[in-house]
């Protein structure tokens, strides 16, 4: 069953009125200015206070010109760009620099006592991707809030991982075609939620898992992609206990789409990723995934 994704929130009040973050919350807000015919990764470096688990998270309604939004481990020596926002696409760590959380996976409250957690003094970047094909300058707002529980009632850390069609292979012929990538589980894997990624050329996603001496085993599937799940992805939750992989499956993602023009698709017009929380995680997993011959 899937479950809606409400992490885009209209407020329909300004800063002024609606000061993101709010009381007792984590996050940011700031302007980016986008130039005509231009692909632009704006950064924000928060540090936070004391440590606290995070449950939850809302964005800031935004345009389509928006790719993405990714929350991301701050590497060493960057302490004079803390509270500044910047063009992180000139930075030569970029990228490298891991990803810990995406916001659409943290769009609802986890179970008491479930949450993932920032340590006092941990820094983290706000990573946030814009593609404006106008010959038009854009300016847009970047809202992202979290919400908080104090690190005492946190009984259960969860961690993310990140399945994605590395970039150099997006290329989609016109008319209907499918692709489909492999990422091994590096260990015992309690997942709780799961869900899929693509823009709107996606027709179908499906997401599977390899177990050994075994048929691949369904998880979940998308049959009828909507445009709108770029933004909004349906939700796949799984109760605590009931759906675990084991270090030396294979998760298995497979993305179809219809091109109705005459040229190629690339990146970054069209993704194919699964996104996941489990738990226990010492840190976040990404898997940069080749196509099936």
């Amino acid at each position: 069953m899937t479950i809606p994704n409400e992490a885009v929130v209209d407020t329909g009040l300004s800063e002024e009125e609606d000061p993101w973050p709010g009381d007792g919350k984590l996050g940011a807000r700031f302007d980016v200015t986008l130039p005509p015919y231009s692909e632009t990764f704006w950064c924000y470096i928060q540090e936070v206070e004391e440590a606290t688990g995070i449950t939850g998270s809302r964005e800031l309604p935004h345009s389509e010109f928006l790719h993405h939004q990714l929350v991301k481990a701050v590497p060493e020596g960057l302490e004079a760009l803390d509270g500044e926002v910047f063009d992180c696409r000139q930075q030569s760590w970029y990228e490298t620099a891991q990803v810990i959380l995406s916001p659409l996976a943290f769009d609802r409250d986890f179970p008491d006592g479930v949450a993932y957690v920032m340590e006092e003094g941990e820094r983290y970047l706000v990573d946030s991707h814009w593609i404006n094909p106008t010959d038009e300058e854009q300016t847009e707002s970047v809202g992202i809030e979290f919400d908080l529980v104090p690190r005492e009632e946190v009984d259960l850390e969860v961690g993310s991982f990140f399945l994605d069609l590395a970039a150099s292979q997006v290329d989609l012929p016109p008319g209907i075609s499918s692709l489909s990538f492999n990422c091994p589980v590096p260990s015992e894997l309690n997942v709780l939620q799961l869900l899929p990624h693509m823009h709107g050329y996606g027709q179908e996603f499906a997401f599977g898992l390899q177990r050994e001496d075994a048929e691949e085993e369904l998880v979940f599937e998308v049959s009828d992609w909507e445009s709108y799940y770029q933004y909004q992805p349906p939700i796949f939750p799984y109760p605590d206990g009931s759906l675990v992989f084991h270090a030396g499956e294979q998760m298995r993602t497979q993305c179809t789409w219809n091109n109705p023009g005459s040229d190629h698709i690339v990146s970054p017009a069209e993704m194919c990723t699964t996104i996941g929380i489990a738990y226990p995680m010492e840190e976040s997993l990404f898997c940069l995934g080749i196509p099936d011959e």
